[in-house]
């Protein structure tokens, strides 16, 4: 696991002033041991139960200790929690958290205890209430809020869904949200430009809704639409910078800026968003293929190859 410094302001998925990383452990950093209560336990695993996520990685999180000299610890983790806390900080944990205390004798810090001990249960009302300053909001789902969605049975979940997308006058009632879904349909699907001609309509209504943004950017610069994901990821790193609590994906938007830029072969460009996103996650291999090609494309051979072995390292393979 990519180690981060107790209460730094970012990690792998989150960054700001407010946020405060928590459990980010890796062997060749010390950390600090001791007893904790089984109240903390209980409450962890509550918020590791069904956290919201307003991003997933894609790996799994590998605890890399050792059980003893001889012994691998094969623990591994997928989630991650956001705990609000009542002091303005927003604490962001891997659910590893847990197997770091319970088995290696973790003790987080005091702060982040007692945060988590008071945080309300995750997607409750109260949760939304105190994740607010930090700009996230219940999501909607098929016209519902998040949490009347989870209590609905799976097969009212097909039911409703199926009749938020076919039905005419729903959609005719619904003009955004039913955009929202056929252009989510098209995107998943692979039809970028049918994806980013469905969502332009939501975007401009839903100027805060990062994951409609950055869907529509990807979209537009699958389909060659180039300068509008430029200014769709420009305007979501800006406000990343000047609001950090309402924008969380910067890597995102830069790496999806870079890739515009690449396709205006403005490689300039490209390889400067590219460098800030391997700066931010050294475990970015879409990155350093974008610097090999920006490389090549300059003339640049020694150095491009220098990229795509970096990125081999990484995991990358010929098919890819």
């Amino acid at each position: 696991m990519t180690h981060y410094p107790e209460l730094s302001t970012s990690c792998m998925v989150e960054e700001g002033p407010h946020v405060r990383a928590v459990g980010w452990l890796n062997p060749l950093f010390p950390f600090d041991t001791g007893d904790v209560s089984p109240e903390l336990i209980s409450k962890l695993r509550e918020h590791c139960t069904n956290p919201f996520q307003p991003m997933r990685l894609r790996g799994y999180h590998d605890c890399e200790f050792k059980l003893d000299e001889s012994t691998e610890c094969k623990a591994t983790g997928l989630k991650n929690i956001w705990i609000p806390g009542a002091n303005g900080c927003l604490y962001v944990a891997p659910e590893m958290i847990v197997h770091y205390i319970e088995v290696h004798s973790y003790r987080p810090p005091e702060e982040f205890v007692q945060a988590a001990l008071a945080a309300p249960g995750q997607k409750s009302p109260q949760y939304w209430q105190m994740m607010a300053p930090f700009g996230y909001s219940e999501p909607v789902v098929y016209g519902l809020a998040l949490s009347a969605y989870e209590s609905l049975s799976e097969r009212d979940r097909q039911l409703r869904a199926q009749a938020s997308r076919r039905t005419p006058e729903w959609e005719k009632a619904n003009p955004v949200e039913a955009a929202i879904y056929r252009g989510m349909e098209q995107a998943e699907k692979g039809n970028f430009a049918e994806a980013a001609k469905e969502l332009e309509l939501a975007v401009i209504s839903r100027t805060n809704d990062q994951s409609l943004l950055l869907v529509f950017a990807n979209s537009c610069q699958k389909c060659g639409r180039f300068q509008d994901a430029i200014n769709v990821c420009s305007d979501l790193v800006a406000r990343n910078q000047e609001y950090p609590g309402t924008v969380t994906r910067g890597k995102d938007a830069l790496l999806i800026r870079a890739l515009a830029f690449q396709g205006l072969h403005d490689y300039t460009k490209a390889k400067a968003d590219f460098a800030v996103v391997v700066d931010r996650d050294e475990s970015c291999v879409a990155a350093y293929v974008g610097l090999s090609e920006c490389s090549a494309a300059q003339g640049l051979a020694a150095e491009a190859e220098a990229y795509l072995e970096q990125a081999r390292r990484l995991g990358l393979t010929s098919g890819q």
